[in-house]
């Protein structure tokens, strides 16, 4: 299909849905074919050339499926929401990831006004709209949800069909993410802060790659000596195959592992301790493993 439209570019269906922006900016230059599994689904064209193309031409086959058919195909497969306003800002078509949003089908929606069918819209995003359509440059902003308090998005506002669209991409995974790394790194400070503490990153390998200085003091060893270490290295004869097994039921099972040990001091004392290991996943996969410890009050307890 690619060789029947001159100067045509391709996409895949994965790689539009997740930056459909660029793309649609792309198109206002030449088109742009969809792709699924290697094969062309539909085409995404400028405003112009999609005019063109519907002009009568006496051998179009009207049995060919339609243009209109072919870009609400598109935009029902994006993950943003996407929103088509006229000049006054009324609603002309939207797709379903916006219906999502919206949490109200097309019918509730097409016909009206921005406000009415929003009542609390924000000044700014119609302020924003505006401007595009007064100056004919795509505008990136946020903004918060009128339905929903704490919630925010990312819009992309670009001329269309001489009025405005919109893009919408949620930002509640990302503010999910970053507040769960906040919290994250709130405990381990509290976990730091705790007497006898000690914190370490290990590779897949068992050596250690980060060494707090709890850690370091424990041992009587720099940090920068203990790096490079396998965590065996430091605790007790009797006691390292079980923590090799550990180590290993963490890589292996993907889940944390406690259990309570001795590590050795430079001068080859032993200090009894809670460990705890547990992995580090990056896509569902383990990438290393972080390694806690902590002096256990009764030394007179008798490690694994």
């Amino acid at each position: 299909m690619g060789g029947s439209i001159p100067n045509a570019v391709e996409v895949t269906a994965a790689a539009i849905s997740r930056n459909f922006g660029t793309w649609q900016d792309k198109a206002m230059t030449t088109p742009v074919i969809v792709t699924k599994h290697g094969k062309p689904r539909v085409v995404l064209l400028s405003a112009d050339a999609y005019c063109a193309a519907r002009a009568p031409q006496n051998d179009q086959s009207s049995s060919q499926p339609t243009l209109d058919w072919a870009l609400a195909t598109l935009l029902d497969n994006i993950n943003q929401g996407f929103v088509a306003l006229d000049r006054e800002l009324r609603i002309l078509s939207v797709n379903r990831a916006f219906c999502v949003m919206a949490e109200r089908g097309e019918a509730h929606l097409v016909g009206r006004s921005l406000e009415e069918a929003f009542p609390k819209s924000y000044a700014i995003v119609h302020a924003f709209l505006h401007q595009t359509m007064a100056d004919g440059e795509v505008a990136d902003f946020e903004a918060p949800s009128a339905l929903a308090s704490g919630r925010f998005y990312r819009v992309r506002a670009f001329p269309y069909l001489g009025g405005v669209a919109v893009l919408l991409q949620s930002r509640r995974e990302e503010v999910l993410e970053r507040e769960t790394r906040q919290r994250l790194e709130s405990e381990v400070a509290a976990f730091r802060a705790l007497p006898g503490a000690c914190w370490a990153a290990i590779n897949l390998r068992g050596r250690f790659t980060e060494v707090g200085q709890g850690l370091a003091h424990l041992t009587g060893l720099a940090a920068e000596d203990l790096a490079g270490l396998q965590l065996v290295q430091i605790i007790r004869p009797a006691a390292r195959h079980t923590v090799a097994a550990a180590i290993e039921a963490v890589i292996d099972q993907r889940q944390a592992q406690s259990l309570t040990s001795a590590v050795l001091s430079k001068g080859l004392d032993e200090t009894p301790v809670h460990l705890a290991l547990s992995p580090v996943l990056d896509n569902g996969a383990v990438t290393g493993i972080s390694m806690v410890a902590q002096t256990m009050r009764d030394g007179s307890a008798s490690p694994g």
